[in-house]
């Protein structure tokens, strides 16, 4: 088949990939959003329940982050729905499919073209693994907004002129090191921009280059300025006693977001395809490491790869060591999963580059094929029964709280909480502002 064509069709089936599993993505999480602040929003929403300037929100620390451009999302978006959570997720939603489609630019800008396996990305972006992010305690800064400012850092990284490239990446980097753990992403911006100062080709360049790397230093420190630590994990140790932990951790999160089934068959299936990734990094590294002829890369190329496979991997070790003290049953949570996806698009994205031999095209193949079959088996079962309890826990105490709005009397009526430490956050005032106020799920009765 003559390589336009292939080109056209692959595109085809790109669309209708997209279009597919972005309608699913929608659909699902419209079906199971419900107009009630859950759990962590009561604390973080402070921000706006009180009165507080734009930059005191934008630094609002809740946790181990900061809300930056949470921000943005709410004043747009949330205010004016009248605090609608559904709103916020639609929001959230929409920004996950900015995300897809700014992957799939940044894919042209690296000169990638477009190939059948492409119909992968939009079940990396639009997978319902994610489902928590969006559903349990719905905020853009955990997760989508530190998501779709990677990729626009990513896509600044491919900006020819050194001027304004180094222009628009400082810019997105202060504001992707602002919102969520997408201060993670700042320490592999550092020695990204330190290489490159290095191979600066003329001495106007390493200037540039120089003022670049001091630029995302500063962000690092605006971040930690007035910082308070914060592990949100009350369990937590410094140093963890079974270190293997750690590793363990890492490699669940990584087999909750590729992983649907125990079946021996999908276990096979998955074990293949994970021999074959490990060959072919291995091969590669092996011969780099020879000084013998690999699939090489361009240079931007393989800076954009690996500030996302980095960022995955900042996020993984912090999740692993923040978190690991709860079990290794905690790692199988799905918020994490966004974080994963630059690092499943760095690896999709680099076997696309490198396949130049009928062995990788045929393992490229076989991992577009096995990714696409998974994501259409979800939500699995578990997901799935955990969604509909959720939304319909919530949907009862929302009822329970208009015949009586009483925060406890609605709890003790359903068994349902919307949040662990109601005097803490003050949930009867809250719920009383929002009343009067006619905000949330009083805005419309309906809702």
């Amino acid at each position: 088949m003559r390589r336009p064509q292939a080109a056209r069709l692959a595109l085809a089936a790109l669309a209708v990939s997209f279009c597919l599993f972005a309608a699913r993505f929608f659909l699902y999480h419209w079906a199971h959003s419900v107009d009630l602040l859950f759990w962590d929003q009561w604390d973080f929403y402070e921000a706006v329940f009180s009165p507080h300037s734009l930059w005191q929100q934008f630094r609002w620390q809740h946790g181990p982050t900061r809300m930056g451009l949470w921000v943005l999302v709410f004043h747009l978006v949330v205010a004016p729905s009248r605090w609608s959570t559904r709103a916020e997720v639609m929001a959230m939603c929409a920004i996950q499919a900015l995300s897809c489609l700014g992957f799939l630019w940044l894919k042209r800008r690296l000169k990638a073209g477009w190939q059948a396996s492409d119909c992968v990305v939009p079940c990396l972006f639009f997978t319902l693994v994610s489902y928590t992010t969006f559903l349990a305690i719905p905020n853009p800064a955990h997760g989508v907004l530190p998501l779709s400012l990677l990729i626009a850092l990513a896509l600044a990284w491919t900006i020819e002129s050194p001027r304004a490239r180094l222009a628009a990446v400082v810019v997105v980097n202060l504001a992707l090191v602002s919102t969520g753990f997408g201060f993670l992403a700042g320490f592999v911006v550092l020695p990204l921009l330190l290489w490159e100062l290095r191979r600066a080709p003329g001495p106007a360049e390493a200037r540039l280059q120089a003022l670049a790397l001091a630029a995302a230093l500063l962000s690092l420190v605006l971040f930690f300025a007035g910082y308070r630590f914060s592990p949100a994990n009350d369990s937590f140790q410094w140093i963890h006693p079974r270190l293997w932990q750690y590793p363990a951790f890492a490699a669940v999160m990584a087999y909750r977001f590729a992983a649907v089934s125990r079946h021996p068959a999908w276990l096979l299936c998955g074990a293949a395809a994970l021999a074959g990734v490990l060959a072919v990094l291995g091969a590669d590294a092996a011969a780099r490491l020879r000084g013998r002829p690999a699939p090489g890369l361009e240079r931007r190329q393989a800076a954009v790869l690996l500030l996302l496979a980095g960022s995955s991997a900042a996020f993984a070790a912090a999740a692993a060591y923040g978190r690991v003290s709860l079990g290794l049953f905690e790692a199988g949570s799905s918020r994490y999963a966004v974080y994963l996806i630059p690092g499943a698009a760095a690896l999709l994205l680099y076997l696309q580059l490198t396949a130049r031999s009928r062995a990788r095209r045929a393992l490229l193949a076989g991992l577009a094929v096995l990714a696409v079959a998974s994501e259409l088996q979800r939500p699995i079962p578990q997901d799935r029964a955990y969604a509909d309890a959720l939304t319909a826990a919530k949907r009862e105490w929302v009822r329970a709280y208009r015949s009586r709005p009483d925060a406890d009397a609605a709890a003790r009526a359903t068994g349902f909480y919307p949040h662990p430490r109601p005097a803490q956050t003050r949930l009867q005032q809250k719920l009383d502002q929002l009343q009067a106020r006619r905000l949330s799920f009083f805005a419309d009765p309906a809702r």
